[in-house]
């Protein structure tokens, strides 16, 4: 290793960001061969460059060979495996069941985010996976996705709206006849 016929004593952090080309200092005195660089915006890309310091001064920078663009470390979560399953519809509610998803975007799932809509509205309402105040003949899709610190991922719909309305009953009907 080159170090100038001294030990080095600390390193020199400087950063890049593509969009303005100016380097700036990250931090003067780096003890550590390891340092996380904060404060960098997310999309932009940026450089990188390090420089060995001693009693005799500063060495050549060495800069990274391809530009890092920041970004959270985590991503947001793929959708629920499905199919989204609906059972148990009655004229005022459902049950809705899913499989979490295979990809959890490297973060804990939270929760899920479980919505219904109307078929004919423009929009979506927030429920619970025990879907309730339904209206009766009224019909309606779901859709659920999973949600990690960095809030929901995609959506995982069913494929076919429900119908509101009590399930079909079986009556046994029993006749006698007599002769």
């Amino acid at each position: 290793m080159l170090d100038g016929g001294s030990a080095v004593s600390n390193y020199i952090v400087e950063k890049q960001d593509k969009a303005t080309g100016k380097w700036e200092p990250v931090s003067k005195f780096v003890r550590g061969t390891k340092y996380e660089v904060l404060g960098l915006l997310e999309g932009h890309e940026y450089n990188f460059r390090v420089s060995a310091e001693n009693e005799y001064g500063v060495g050549e920078p060495l800069e990274t060979v391809l530009s890092v663009v920041a970004q959270h470390p985590f991503s947001p979560p793929g959708a629920p495996v499905g199919p989204l399953a609906v059972s148990d519809i009655t004229k005022r509610s459902c049950r809705l069941a899913w499989k979490p998803p295979t990809d959890d975007g490297g973060s804990k799932i939270t929760s899920y985010l479980v919505e219904r809509q109307e078929v004919g509205k423009p929009y979506w309402v927030t429920v619970s996976s025990h879907c309730k105040g339904l209206y009766e003949n009224s019909q309606y899709l779901f859709r659920v996705a999973a949600v990690t610190e960095n809030g929901p991922g995609d959506f995982l719909t069913a494929q076919s709206p429900i119908v509101a309305k009590m399930p079909f009953s079986k009556f046994v009907f029993v006749c006698y006849f007599t002769y």
